[in-house]
């Protein structure tokens, strides 16, 4: 597989690696800032990209185990809602339902700086359609370790 050069990430197993330490981190904090999702979101979204560079999902023939793979990512049903996730955000269109939770103690803010808004505190749950983001993440990043292979816990 190629080399991506992205700072150290230089690998897409390397590339998962780091999207699943940061949603381990994520998944077990009692606020979840946005940021912090949007980073696995996108990350999650492109890395199909890193496996088969070039490849068009949806729009190409897959020629090789590894468009095979990047066509079965794409084409998946949680791979679809993170990909129109991370598409409105960067495009900013507000063409999907997302939603969040608050109600976080002040005691437990990390960062206050980053609040969006003092009456509503921090995130404590994020959700895509109307569904826990867990629900479309964690089967994602199962089928990419199908692949890449199985993050050590």
């Amino acid at each position: 597989m190629p080399n991506s050069n992205a700072f150290d990430i230089v690998s897409p197993e390397g590339f998962l690696t780091d999207l699943v330490v940061s949603y381990r981190k994520y998944k077990i904090s009692k606020v979840k800032p946005t940021r912090d999702l949007l980073y696995i979101v996108m990350g999650l979204n492109h890395l199909r990209e890193w496996i088969a560079p070039g490849f068009k999902g949806g729009r190409s023939t897959p020629n090789s185990a590894e468009e095979f793979f990047s066509e079965k990512v794409f084409q998946s049903r949680e791979h679809q809602a993170i990909r129109a996730v991370c598409n409105a955000s960067k495009h900013f269109t507000g063409k999907v339902g997302t939603s969040v939770d608050y109600g976080a103690n002040i005691d437990d803010w990390p960062d206050f700086d980053s609040v969006q808004s003092v009456d509503d505190g921090p995130p404590t749950a994020h959700y895509i359609d109307n569904r826990p983001v867990e629900v479309l993440i964690e089967p994602l990043i199962t089928l990419y370790e199908s692949y890449l292979g199985e993050i050590p816990k």
